[in-house]
């Protein structure tokens, strides 16, 4: 069997994995991943289901080697529900949503 050239994984040597020991250097790396998306996809937003985003970055930084807990996604939702007709009677989850990712981002700021 041949392997697609286009279809391996590109990685910079020693950038995230030691290139003698095979160990992931990201580890102990801390990411915050902020996301704003106008559709709504979190917790009470219609498209709840349809959430590709954050589990995808989940795997990818995960796959990278960083750890579960130092890995911090926040996102705000429904962030257009003042401009677009459609979601405006989702302006209170959405004013909520904001209201919670920033404090999210200030507590891990001060962290």
């Amino acid at each position: 069997m041949t392997r697609c050239p286009r279809c391996t994984r590109i990685s910079f040597p020693g950038a995230y994995f030691d290139a003698t020991t095979g160990a992931k250097l990201l580890r102990d790396t801390r990411v915050l991943v902020v996301a704003v998306r106008g559709g709504g996809y979190g917790p009470g937003t219609p498209r709840e289901h349809q959430d590709f985003q954050v589990p995808y970055l989940r795997t990818y930084f995960g796959d990278l080697g960083v750890a579960e807990e130092n890995l911090h996604v926040v996102t705000a939702e429904l962030t257009r529900a003042d401009d677009v007709p459609a979601p405006n009677g989702l302006r209170p989850i959405a004013a909520e949503s904001l209201t919670r990712a920033e404090a999210v981002v200030d507590a891990l700021a001060a962290a």
